[in-house]
């Protein structure tokens, strides 16, 4: 990932994660990097305002919470809390902008949850891809208007990376 350079990220996401998912990958997923710099955690798919699968319903901000709380106390437990622990809010886009309040009001509920919690941050990105009319900015996302492009990642890596200098992570691995 150019965008996070002079970062080291191991990459370990997927696509169309799931807060019920990671819980049941955490472990894995975190399985011997107890010497990693900083955890960083990107999940967006639990509100999608629109159904791929029979059956699947959108998770409410609060259920979404406890997921995510869940997941914080594994990364704790398995790793201690000496590694930071970042989470990014999910970004406002065009394509889900009818579930937007009920998105951004999950975000409000993790980041309030992770301002408690020691050597754990919140990385706000939703104001960098809002318009002055408070709508999402259509010139950092393809076509499909869900995700970004060339430009979209290149903002969103210079926010991480603020992010990352402000908390102090070192440049390596993480």
């Amino acid at each position: 990932m150019d965008d996070l350079k002079p970062y080291q990220p191991i990459l370990r996401g997927y696509g169309g994660a799931h807060y019920y998912d990671l819980i049941h990958f955490i472990e894995r997923l975190v399985e011997g990097h107890d010497k990693a710099n900083a955890i960083l955690l990107f999940v967006a798919n639990d509100i999608r305002g629109y159904s791929l699968r029979p059956n699947h319903r959108d998770l409410s901000p609060k259920e979404i919470k406890r997921l995510f709380k869940f997941v914080h106390k594994k990364i704790r437990s398995k790793l201690g809390k000496k590694i930071p622990v970042l989470v990014i809010e999910t970004t406002p886009t065009a394509k889900r902008w009818n579930v937007w309040p009920q998105i951004a009001e999950a975000n409000k509920l993790i980041k309030q949850y992770i301002k408690k919690k020691q050597n754990s941050y919140f990385i706000d990105t939703r104001d960098f891809y809002l318009n002055k009319s408070g709508l999402p900015i259509e010139n950092y996302f393809i076509e499909d208007k869900l995700h970004l492009n060339s430009d979209g990642y290149k903002l969103w890596g210079q926010i991480i990376k603020e992010k990352l200098n402000q908390v102090g992570v070192l440049i390596n691995n993480f």
